[in-house]
């Protein structure tokens, strides 16, 4: 039977929750200054909207460059800056460059952080080098690169705090995500669903990097983390899904905080043609869950 890709490679991990208990106070607290803009959707209501009112609808057609920063790298720019206090935060595509430009300074450069990655993960990077966006939380500014690796820079110094690689790009894994900051934890997709990579969503500890937590996109309960009792019928995740839809996991996406302590994350799917254009599963995912999946 024809099979079609309901959807690209994993994007930003997007939140819905004001709760204290998965989200981070730090950041709620932060957000609600609307000269900053401190995550890559500016709240945990995924919102990306912007509080200033003096762009106006009836002013934007006049608006004109006040300044231009070129990042040196000549590829797709994908996901805004962070802004937090005098500092810019801005990225590049693929070699994954992070610049923090001083606001108050005539947007001198503070620091540049310029890792090295093996050019051979380009090829397997989707739709050319992109990348969504770096993150912040307790001091910190967060990347996925383009080889997987999630790396911590202090956000005053451009120093690397620690680096963890999250998959495998000879697998046809690749970083293009934004993380995302809840309470004390990093978490992180993975791409590649073009290349049948097991998708994942994965939890880091924000002070030293350690692994929390791997919820897989296919496989067992005990592998993809779900709440087999979420709908109420006790049955498996995946043979339900399995049985109810004739589908095939291809990979995963996080979406939205459910609640307190939970997660939905989306499947990216291989469907019949014959089946409706969007069709979204998703299931809760205990944040707080120690167990984690190698």
């Amino acid at each position: 039977m024809r099979k079609v890709l309901l959807a690209s490679c994993l994007g930003s991990i997007a939140a819905f929750s004001a709760s204290g208990a998965v989200a981070n106070d730090e950041l709620i607290k932060m957000a609600q200054n609307p000269k900053d803009w401190v995550m890559p959707t500016g709240d945990y209501a995924n919102t990306r909207y912007s509080k200033l009112n003096q762009i106006t609808a009836a002013n934007v057609g006049k608006l004109q460059a006040a300044w231009t920063f070129s990042t040196g790298v000549l590829r797709g720019h994908e996901g805004g800056p962070l802004i937090i206090g005098n500092l810019m935060y801005v990225h590049t595509p693929f070699p994954n460059k992070v610049y923090a430009l001083d606001l108050s300074q005539e947007q001198k450069i503070v620091w540049a952080y310029e890792p090295k990655q093996d050019p051979n993960v380009i090829p397997v990077m989707c739709c050319d080098t992109v990348n969504r966006g770096v993150s912040y939380g307790d001091g910190k500014i967060f990347l996925h690169q383009a080889d997987t690796t999630l790396v911590a820079l202090d956000a005053k110094t451009g120093k690397l705090v620690w680096s963890v690689k999250n998959g495998d790009p000879s697998k046809g894994e690749t970083g293009t995500s934004s993380p995302m900051v809840f309470k004390d934890k990093v978490i992180i997709g993975i791409s590649g669903g073009e290349f049948g990579v097991r998708g994942s969503v994965t939890a880091y500890n924000i002070k030293d990097g350690k692994l929390v937590w791997r919820g897989y996109s296919m496989g067992p309960d005990s592998d993809t983390l779900m709440d087999p009792d979420a709908d109420g019928s006790g049955e498996d995740h995946a043979s339900r899904q399995a049985s109810r839809q004739g589908l095939r996991h291809r990979h995963l996406a996080g979406r939205t905080v459910e609640d307190r302590r939970r997660i939905d994350v989306g499947l990216v799917l291989l469907r019949p043609r014959a089946e409706s254009d969007v069709l979204r599963i998703g299931q809760p995912l205990d944040l707080e869950s120690e167990a984690a999946a190698g």
